[in-house]
């Protein structure tokens, strides 16, 4: 509920679109305008999350023990144009899957912080904070790459 609620805030505040319907306890799941522009959806919603969304960052909620950030393709029913932009970014960021015909790829995993039972609301928003700041970082990097 923390992780979704500080989700929603952002979304609000329009730096996120956070997808409700393709969030939940274990995975909250979002968009953003910078990769957007490079990956925009698709004409038909046949993504492995079934939608024309071709990637989503993700905040794992690992049964309550750790929180991680991380950007996730589908390759599943990817067009022509996503996929030549996902070797695009393979070439400055190479995925671990080298796979031709691959399913998903993860392009940037933040580091994992550990939660306890005395870990704070405050706390989660420390840390859900930070590794926001990083993954704006990262995205950053990879735009700018990309805009070359």
């Amino acid at each position: 509920k923390i992780v979704l609620d500080w989700a929603k805030v952002k979304d609000s505040n329009g730096e996120i679109y956070l997808d409700i319907n393709r969030s939940g306890k274990r995975r909250v799941r979002f968009t953003t305008d910078a990769i957007s522009r490079y990956f925009p959806e698709a004409q038909v919603a046949s993504s492995a999350w079934g939608t024309k969304t071709h990637y989503f960052y993700e905040i794992d909620n690992d049964q309550g023990k750790q929180l991680h950030m991380q950007i996730a393709f589908s390759g599943k029913n990817i067009p022509n144009n996503l996929r030549m932009m996902c070797d695009k970014v393979n070439q400055f960021f190479p995925f671990s899957n080298k796979r031709k015909n691959w399913k998903w790829r993860s392009l940037y995993v933040s580091k994992k912080a550990q939660l306890y039972e005395d870990t704070t609301t405050e706390d989660i928003i420390e840390i859900l904070e930070e590794q926001y700041k990083e993954l704006l970082a990262f995205e950053s990097d990879l735009t700018e790459k990309l805009s070359q």
